[in-house]
């Protein structure tokens, strides 16, 4: 078997535990992927991940001094088109910029240009952080693009089959008008 040496033969599974403070510190870039039997919550809100969660972040310290970890996260997943109810593919992704932090109260301080990443300990959990990227990133109503959908896309056309009889009924308070007040 001949493989061309620019093909991987596997791309490297990220940790689940990392020391996201001493990456920062050190100014780590991580690149790899994340197996969907990982992202429990994720494969429960679609109907599939086929491939792998891939990722690249790039922990450092900014010129403020926070320790930031920022990068993508993306994976394809398959959906139900609302429109005709057939299953579609769907390309999701998330940027992330995430500031760790070791305390709470820190986090209202924080620039509106991050999110926090409040850490329990020394350790995080990678997985889960992206994982909830990509829930938040997910499309709150799923459509095939309009020339590959097989559901209706014209709801009304605003035209009418036929006549339609119009009935005329008396109103009611009409007889109000002819009375007159002060009498």
């Amino acid at each position: 078997m001949s493989v061309h040496p620019s093909v991987a033969l596997h791309r490297q599974l990220l940790p689940q535990w990392v020391t996201p403070l001493k990456l920062a510190a050190q100014g780590i870039t991580l690149a790899g992927i994340v197996p969907s039997r990982r992202m429990p919550r994720l494969s429960e809100s679609v109907l599939a991940l086929d491939q792998p969660v891939s990722a690249t972040l790039q922990f450092y310290c900014d010129e403020s001094g926070y320790r930031v970890v920022s990068g993508k996260v993306s994976a394809q997943a398959r959906l139900v088109c609302q429109r005709c109810l057939q299953e579609m593919t769907q390309d999701i992704s998330a940027t992330i910029g995430l500031v760790l932090v070791l305390d709470e109260e820190k986090i209202e301080s924080l620039p509106k240009r991050y999110e926090p990443w409040l850490l329990d300990d020394v350790e995080g959990d990678l997985h889960s952080i992206l994982e909830e990227e990509l829930l938040l990133a997910l499309p709150i109503v799923s459509f095939h693009e309009l020339d590959r959908c097989e559901g209706d896309t014209h709801f009304s056309t605003n035209k009418l089959e036929g006549e339609v009889e119009v009935i005329k009924r008396p109103n009611p308070f009409d007889i109000l008008k002819d009375l007159k007040l002060g009498s």
